[in-house]
């Protein structure tokens, strides 16, 4: 699990990729446990099965099926992962963030994760969505640990803003036009597999935290070690372990995901239009 990938190895996925996918997208969607909905208006030009790219990391969890699509979703080019890769699959970080890196050297500017999360904030229901505003990240390991290479970054890369205030309202003004339930809040990543208990689950809300998860924080932090801009949207797939009575099951997870996915594709087709006009689709921008 902490073993270190050669530095080089993302480099060769990318050729692979590269060849398959000759482009050069602007914005990048990771869609989580049970989002994997078509997007509506997203006009597919290439399907890559990852489980056929040598040495990328095969996802081995139900409702993430390892696929990266590419084509235009409002007629900007767009980068799709269906899934992603946790470290509680047993994964080191440096397997976890390769989608992130593959990402940046396909030149995505724009970032925007999806997951489905479990709410600690009792203001939440289920089905809601959540717009990150922060996160805490004191409970995995961090993903920028040993060497740093400086073709993606420099060492000590700043985190005051991880997620894009601009794209924040942006996101927050269309699911208002829509009627979407939205709000903003901190997401905490935890290790998984198992869900938390409701100790736990007090402790994180003595800390800040609004959502919990298992993925996304390792992810907007390479992505900012990178200068990618990042958009968090977690769905809320459940309440969290004691905020009720109820026992936590993937499988609800996952209905949960799926019941709301209509939503998410209205609200991701929405923004992604809305980025037409950003000049800094051309240039990577660090805040």
């Amino acid at each position: 699990m902490n073993k270190r990938i050669d530095q080089e190895q993302v480099f060769r996925i990318h050729f692979q990729i590269e060849k398959l996918i000759d482009a050069n997208p602007k914005v990048g969607i990771v869609l989580g446990s049970g989002l994997e909905n078509n997007l509506k208006n997203f006009m597919l030009k290439k399907q890559i099965d990852l489980k056929e790219i040598d040495e990328y990391p095969k996802s081995t969890v139900e409702g993430h099926s390892g696929k990266l699509l590419y084509g235009t979703l409002e007629g900007v080019e767009t980068l799709i992962f269906l899934g992603r890769i946790h470290f509680y699959e047993g994964y080191s970080m440096d397997e976890v963030i390769i989608p992130m890196r593959i990402a940046e050297l396909m030149g995505i500017k724009i970032m925007i994760l999806t997951n489905s999360a479990g709410a600690i904030n009792c203001q939440y229901e289920v089905g809601d969505f959540v717009l990150i505003e922060d996160h805490i990240s004191l409970f995995v390991p961090n993903c920028l640990m040993g060497e740093n290479d400086e073709r993606f970054g420099i060492r000590f890369p700043d985190m005051t803003q991880v997620y894009d205030t601009e794209l924040i309202c942006r996101a927050e003004e269309i699911a208002k036009l829509e009627n979407i339930n939205i709000h903003k809040g901190v997401y905490v990543q935890l290790m998984g597999p198992s869900f938390e208990t409701a100790t736990e689950i007090r402790m994180l809300r003595n800390l800040g935290a609004d959502l919990v998860g298992m993925s996304t924080v390792v992810e907007s932090v390479c992505c900012r070690h990178m200068g990618i801009r990042v958009c968090g949207i977690s769905c809320v797939s459940n309440m969290a372990t004691g905020i009720t009575n109820q026992k936590q099951s993937y499988q609800d997870v996952k209905d949960t995901a799926q019941a709301v996915a209509d939503k998410l594709v209205v609200l991701l087709s929405r923004l992604v239009s809305s980025l037409k006009e950003e000049p800094d689709l051309n240039e990577n921008q660090n805040l």
